[in-house]
């Protein structure tokens, strides 16, 4: 394991990569308003686009991960994320700002998807004892990532302007240079296929439990950039908190609660369908606290909590899903595209809702409807367990 220690930071620092892809644009929304003159419409066509091409990447990244092996494709991911952000740093400065937003948020999608893709099974073929703690751990890198990219944007524009962002987006572009560079000489492993039982794509398919872990992959994409994407808009324009205390209070809390729950919930033996039974209930509160409480303190903390229930949700999934499918490459692959598939639905259709109704607190209440989604699976789920294991105990 000593030789493969590189290789797994590097996993977990290529999280924080996508954490700046995914959660830096939505911090700047408000700037863009003003400076760009950008309705909520074209903010919300920033989220849409970002998570949509996450999902192309997704939907054709097992064609071609297997041929060109998992070392160039993390690579690959790590350039192209720098190649987006650097050029998020001038292009809308030189070019009609919103094609140059646009343009910019391609490029950095293509690489958060293929790193969503890539380093699931990356860590999963490393030679470790408890997989299921560290896919939290891993995961949680993600929710770290994401509070250092508000702290460190918080900190930048108090000390110096948000109309300085350019300068601070290429500061966060050399975060995916510097990876690449580390992963150049890391060792990489493949799954051994050869444990495996190889399964085209159809053979998933075929599982009727299969289409439960889909609900749950894209409630979970939805429950969680809902509010995500939105937390430092809805604090800013709903709450009424200035740039740096909203984003504090808002986004970096719900990101500081998520990273939390990933590293709190680390047991190998955790029951992962009762835990995930609680949380999406506590999502749920949190969602209806958001839309119909008129508290900023209750609001925040709702905000806070959000974070922490949806930051088990994608890693349990991908547990209870190996636990049940016994999968590989092609399972993390086509469980991460219905996860950005609720990671478009989520965002864009609050910001959809918002936008039509002028009210960012019914686009909460609709979007109530996610954390639900993720309940039923797992209830059934659960109480599919039940009856395999009182069969067993009767025969």
């Amino acid at each position: 394991m000593e030789n493969y220690r590189r290789t797994l930071f590097a996993s977990f620092s290529s999280y924080i990569v996508q954490a700046i892809c995914i959660d830096y644009a939505p911090l700047l929304f408000v700037q863009f308003s003003r400076q760009f003159s950008l309705p909520l419409s074209s903010l919300t066509a920033i989220v849409s686009i970002t998570f949509l091409v996450q999902l192309v990447m997704d939907a054709l990244s097992s064609s071609f991960i297997d041929r060109i092996g998992y070392k160039k494709a993390i690579l690959l991911a790590n350039a192209l994320a720098f190649t987006g952000l650097t050029l998020l740093s001038f292009l809308p400065l030189i070019i009609s700002p919103f094609p140059g937003i646009m343009i910019s948020v391609f490029f950095y999608a293509l690489g958060s998807g293929l790193v969503e893709v890539m380093v699931s099974p990356m860590v999963e073929a490393l030679p470790l004892e408890n997989k299921a703690g560290v896919m939290n751990i891993l995961h949680a890198f993600y929710s770290i990532g994401q509070l250092v990219v508000v702290l460190f944007s918080s900190l930048f524009f108090f000390i110096f302007s948000t109309e300085l962002w350019s300068i601070l987006t290429l500061i966060f572009a050399l975060v995916p240079l510097a990876n690449f560079i580390v992963l150049i000489t890391c060792p990489v492993r493949k799954l051994d296929e050869e444990k495996e039982e190889k399964e085209s794509m159809l053979s998933y398919f075929r599982n009727p439990v299969f289409y439960l872990f889909i609900l749950m992959m894209i409630s979970s994409g939805a429950s969680e950039h809902a509010v995500n994407q939105w937390a430092s808009y809805f604090a800013e324009t709903v709450l009424h908190l200035n740039k740096e205390t909203g984003d504090i209070l808002a986004p970096a809390f719900f990101a500081l609660m998520m990273a939390s729950s990933r590293l709190i919930f680390t047991k190998k033996d955790m029951d992962a369908e009762k835990i995930l039974i609680k949380m999406s209930i506590l999502c749920l509160a949190c969602y209806l606290i958001l839309s119909l409480s008129g508290i900023v303190f209750l609001c925040l903390l709702a905000i806070g909590f959000t974070g922490f229930a949806v930051g088990l949700f994608w890693p349990l999934t991908f547990t209870l899903s190996r636990r049940r499918m016994k999968g590989r490459t092609m399972m993390f692959a086509l469980l991460a595209l219905f996860g950005d598939i609720g990671c478009t639905l989520g965002p864009s259709f609050s910001g959809l809702i918002s936008s039509s109704t002028g009210n960012m607190r019914s686009a909460l209440l609709f979007s109530s409807v996610f954390p639900l989604m993720m309940l039923l699976p797992v209830v059934i789920l659960t109480l599919k367990r039940k009856k395999e294991s009182k069969l067993q105990k009767t025969s």
